[in-house]
């Protein structure tokens, strides 16, 4: 067993089950297993000019949140609650990142946000404030139609959205 950081609130392999059913009153389930995808919450402050500039009002900070495995970054939205749990390593995906890798994915991404958003040729300076690594709960799903061919649904364990595998 190893200790990992999640995200709390998440659903129950029922209630995985629950939302298929409720797609498809019909639909059979073989199996449920819960995967652990890894994700890094990196916070960076973005300044423009000094504190009492009249440019002062666009440094802010801004959060963004990389998947760990294809380094696929986005803007966080407000600050996770996390709780320390225990599962098997077989159920975690690794890391294929670098830190170096990271860096570089979430400073471009902010960078880039910055350009977008602000609409001022004026490079920011960009500073990385705070990071963390936690896992994000998915459910992968096993399931067999009429002539028991078998597919996969991917379940987000925190919002129950869906995808086909």
């Amino acid at each position: 067993m190893v200790e990992i950081k999640t995200i709390r609130g998440e659903l129950t392999s029922e209630t995985a089950k629950n939302i298929l059913e409720k797609y498809d009153s019909n639909i059979k389930i073989i199996a449920v297993d819960e995967i652990y995808y890894p994700y890094t919450l990196r916070r960076y402050h973005l300044k423009l000019a000094s504190s009492f500039g009249r440019l002062s009002k666009l440094n802010r900070y801004v959060d963004c949140s990389i998947d760990m495995v294809y380094g696929r970054p986005a803007l966080a939205q407000g600050s996770p609650f996390f709780e320390n749990i225990y599962t098997e390593e077989e159920n975690m995906l690794r890391c294929n990142l670098s830190d170096d890798a990271l860096n570089k994915i979430g400073h471009d991404f902010v960078f880039n946000y910055y350009l977008n958003k602000s609409k001022i040729l004026r490079t920011p300076q960009i500073t990385k404030k705070s990071e963390e690594a936690f896992y994000k709960k998915f459910y992968v799903v096993h399931c067999a139609d009429e002539t028991e061919n078998k597919y996969q649904i991917l379940l987000d364990a925190l919002d129950g959205s869906l995808a086909l595998l």
